[in-house]
């Protein structure tokens, strides 16, 4: 069996963006993700996403991706205000 990374970025930007549940996955589709499935998305991971979709040029999963990203920075940078003002 080979590993496929094309497969694996779909797959994890369906499951993160699109959020298709991991049981819609089977075996014969082969199941492969850039992130674990069954633990949080990491910034590298959605870049990663991000760049290799900027790569084969699929602008529409590029803007969802920087999309996504910029929420996640968002609202980290919020949470790490908050907790700085409460101290």
């Amino acid at each position: 069996m080979v590993f496929d990374i094309d497969i694996a970025m779909r797959n994890s930007y369906d499951i993160i963006i699109n959020k298709i549940s991991i049981n819609n996955f089977t075996k014969e589709e082969s199941s492969y993700f850039i992130h674990n499935p069954n633990h949080g998305i990491t910034l590298e991971s959605l870049r990663d996403m991000f760049n290799y979709f900027k790569s084969i040029r699929e602008w529409n999963k590029v803007f969802y991706l920087s999309k996504f990203i910029t929420q996640i920075k968002l609202k980290n940078g919020i949470q790490r205000l908050s907790k700085k003002n409460n101290k």
